[in-house]
């Protein structure tokens, strides 16, 4: 039984949507008193020259940047500066350049440690690996060429003045390998549902979750926020506390129907340190808890809905495609493409691989794309699932069935596979499998050693 759903990411390579750096084209005097050559990581078998380095950064920054890219204005981050020059916290003096290297720099070592790890347990590339690698390569040419630059030009904007592509290629090397170790690795985990028992047995207060509800009043929207907070905590019963903020919603701040925030259901809470929790965990259901924070004008009022409670329903198998509208323009045509790809799937074989080769080719979440779609152990509180597609997954829906469903400014297709297993003992599994990364990981950190010559990484062509 293997329910080991990647305990971490290692950063895929992506060659659309690139957002540079500063001019890397200027840039070519930020390495003085450095080569591209000279060793910025290293451990007795493996080493990450500068130029590699230096492309393993400016990816770091490129993903940031495209998963962030409406808020890179919030965060300051201006591209035409160094990021020497702008700070992350002023406190501590720390800057983005500090922020980026210090990502770059755990990826590096989690590469390097993976590779030694590899190599002693006697794992190498194969023909196949290197010809994996070598497709990657060519997309960096015709990606060069669809827009109208030669190879040294296109890597030398994207990733800097000093990283060639053949930078790249011996970086990803190092990569496959690692991955290579990773995937094995995590591979290997099996526990049996009698290691689950166990598990549960030591660690129950990890499986017992309460559902509550919640209203924030905030004094930006109203002046006596605070007083009616009050008055939502002493309502007489649960009716009552949802007619209030109906009313609230309705009469006192008159928020458009489309803005109305309703009672926030939170359906998992595992308990925690701290007096809400205790609260939650001991308080009967219907009682109330009023959470004041004068100081930003904010009061909150919650309501417990159920008593502590393990998770004993079915988890289920799904896969999902998902469509946005920044890419077809406006929600109508999104629709109209996700009805497409849906009557593809229905005019052939209907399988649950005939619909993953369509999220390989249309869906826009990567999770989704690199998978087939494929979801496994999917829990009503996973974040792709709303409260329609909650019910339909889990009280309507047939194996074998798909529905189409509209979030904000997306579509997604969603296909049920079939049942898997016990939510607690989903739970219990991935615990026991991070546990056993954990003890792996402390061990082959313990047994090879990687140096950072930080005097080198600062030298990095941003």
């Amino acid at each position: 039984m293997k329910k080991f759903l990647a305990v971490i990411a290692l950063v895929a390579i992506l060659l659309t949507a690139f957002v540079s750096c500063k001019g890397n084209e200027n840039n070519t005097d930020s390495t003085v008193g450095a080569k591209p050559d000279d060793v910025a990581m290293k451990t007795e078998n493996f080493s990450i020259n500068l130029a590699e380095a230096t492309y393993i950064f400016n990816r770091t920054y490129i993903e940031f940047a495209n998963e962030n890219y409406q808020f890179m204005n919030y965060y300051g981050i201006d591209k035409e500066k160094s990021l020497k020059e702008q700070m992350y916290t002023e406190s501590n003096g720390t800057s983005w350049f500090d922020y980026f290297l210090n990502d770059a720099k755990a990826y590096m070592h989690n590469i390097l440690i993976y590779c030694e790890a590899a190599n002693a347990s006697g794992l190498s590339l194969t023909d196949e690996d290197n010809k994996e690698i070598d497709k990657i390569i060519e997309e960096y040419y015709t990606e060069a060429e669809g827009n109208g630059y030669t190879i040294e030009e296109f890597v030398s904007l994207h990733y800097g003045a000093i990283v060639k592509i053949d930078n790249i290629k011996t970086f990803m090397e190092k990569e496959k390998l690692a991955f290579k170790y990773y995937n094995g690795l995590v591979d290997g985990f099996e526990f049996t549902a009698e290691d689950e028992d166990k598990y549960f047995s030591e660690h129950p207060e990890e499986f017992y979750y309460v559902n509550y509800v919640s209203y924030t009043f905030d004094e930006d929207d109203d002046r006596d926020a605070q007083a009616n907070a009050k008055e939502l905590y002493a309502t007489a019963d649960s009716d009552a506390f949802y007619a209030y903020i109906e009313n609230y919603e309705e009469n006192v701040i008159k928020l458009e129907e489309s803005k109305r925030k309703g009672a926030t259901v939170t359906d998992f809470y595992v308990k925690e340190e701290g007096e809400f929790s205790d609260w939650a965990f001991s308080a009967k259901v219907g009682e109330r808890y009023l959470k004041e924070d004068g100081a930003k004008g904010v009061y909150t009022v919650y309501m417990l809905t159920s008593e502590p409670a393990i998770q004993d329903y079915t988890t289920k198998d799904i896969r999902f495609l998902l469509l946005t509208k920044d890419t077809y323009e406006t929600n109508e045509k999104t629709k109209r493409k996700a009805e497409e790809i849906i009557a593809k799937w229905e005019d052939g074989e209907k399988t649950a691989e005939s619909f993953g080769k369509l999220a390989s080719k249309y869906s826009e979440d990567d999770s989704s794309s690199d998978n087939d779609g494929f979801c496994p152990y999917v829990d009503m509180s996973i974040p792709v699932l709303t409260e329609e597609s909650t019910k339909w997954l889990f009280e309507e829906a047939n194996v074998g069935e798909l529905k189409l469903f509209k979030g904000e400014g997306v579509y997604y297709i969603m296909y049920y596979e079939k049942e898997s297993d016990v939510q607690w003992r989903v739970v219990a599994n991935e615990a026991l499998c991070q546990n056993a990364y954990n003890d792996e990981m402390t061990r082959i950190n313990a047994e090879f050693t990687v140096t950072s010559l930080d005097d080198i990484l600062e030298q990095i062509d941003e």
